[in-house]
């Protein structure tokens, strides 16, 4: 264990203390969209700041959507190993 204090390991799951927006970008108007992480922020002001510091550069168009409104939905020609990975991950 190193003698710096701010050097810690931690074997936990960040805590989020404000609402989580899931990101999504397209990097032109013929692209799909494709979720690309999720931001932390107390309002959507802040949450699309922070993902256009992130993102912008390289994407055409941001999505936000706070992360509790986002209902996953599995179609039933989905395979059951793919269904497995996804909720393992």
């Amino acid at each position: 264990m190193p003698d710096d204090p701010l050097s810690v390991t931690v074997d936990e799951p960040r805590e989020a203390v404000t609402r989580e927006w899931e990101l999504f970008v397209r990097e032109s108007p013929e692209d799909a969209l494709t979720h690309a992480g999720s931001v932390s922020a107390p309002s959507a002001d802040i949450a699309r700041e922070q993902a256009r510091q992130l993102f912008e550069w390289t994407a055409g168009a941001l999505w936000l959507c706070p992360a509790d409104e986002v209902e996953r939905v599995q179609t039933e020609a989905a395979s059951p190993v793919a269904a497995t990975e996804v909720d393992e991950a």
